[in-house]
C-alpha cells in the first residue's frame, strides 16, 4: 500500500454538515475481496451512483485504523461528498 502515500490515485472530499470543514483523503479504489486485516483504512462509498464502490483511504497520509470491515459496520462508512482524479 506504499503507493497510496506516492501517489495521488483519488482524492475523496469529506465535508462536514456541522461547521462546513473540508476534510481530504487520498484513496485506492478497492472493493471488500480487498479489505483483509492487513487494510486497516477508513472506507469510504461513493454516493454518486447506485453501484456501491468502496475506497480504501488514509487521511492527511496518516492511516486510521479499523478493526474489521463487513456489512454489519456499513453505519462506519462515510460518503464522498466530491471524488477528484489525478
Amino acid at each position: 500500500m506504499n503507493e497510496l502515500e506516492n501517489d495521488c490515485v483519488i482524492i475523496c472530499r469529506e465535508v462536514n454538515k456541522f461547521d462546513d470543514t473540508i476534510t481530504s483523503y487520498k484513496c485506492k479504489e478497492g472493493t471488500y475481496k480487498d479489505l483483509s486485516k492487513d487494510f486497516r483504512f477508513l472506507i469510504f462509498r461513493s454516493m454518486f451512483n447506485q453501484e456501491l464502490k468502496y475506497f480504501i483511504c488514509n487521511k492527511n497520509n496518516v492511516q486510521l485504523a479499523l478493526n474489521e470491515i463487513s456489512d454489519s459496520t456499513i453505519s462506519i462508512l462515510k460518503y464522498c461528498t466530491e471524488i477528484k482524479r489525478c
